[in-house]
């Protein structure tokens, strides 16, 4: 961690945004018992939250030149979460998921890392607020009712 970066203080309200939709998964899958279908929906989520965050973290306090920054963005939600995701649901489901899912999943883990490239284009530095907690969490958001949409009309 760098010195500038030690600077700033996480406020509790931003990490809840972070986990909030996650949340909202698991409750679901409480009350519906969907483990299965959620997954992967769940999986999708936090790869986005990582990559958003990633891309952030590497903009502002490693100043790593865009285009890099979305691949290295790209490349941390995939490799860290998605994939590792995606052999748990064949191991633990026994199912894999189908090509449309995944077509749609790794598009949304694209348009995330895209969208927070956009919302953060004219910024110089990065202030650790809310307001950005919340901007992360309404691109997931979107991006997952996207997901979630998309499975529900293939079923």
């Amino acid at each position: 961690m760098i010195e500038t970066e030690k600077q700033n203080m996480y406020d509790a309200r931003i990490i809840e945004t972070n986990i909030i939709i996650g949340l909202a998964i698991c409750g679901i899958v409480a009350i519906t018992g969907m483990k299965k279908e959620l997954f992967m929906i769940y999986a999708s989520c936090y790869s986005m939250h990582l990559i958003v965050n990633t891309f952030v973290r590497l903009k502002y306090y490693f100043k790593i030149p865009e285009i890099d920054n979305i691949l290295i963005s790209i490349g941390k939600g995939i490799g860290l979460i998605f994939i590792p995701s995606l052999i748990i649901q064949k191991i633990v489901f026994n199912e894999y998921i189908s090509l449309t899912m995944l077509f749609t999943m790794i598009v949304a883990l694209i348009i995330s890392a895209l969208a927070i490239c956009y919302k953060k284009k004219d910024v110089e530095s990065e202030s650790i607020s809310i307001n950005n907690g919340y901007i992360h969490m309404k691109i997931v958001l979107v991006l997952t009712i996207i997901i979630s949409a998309v499975q529900y009309i293939k079923s």
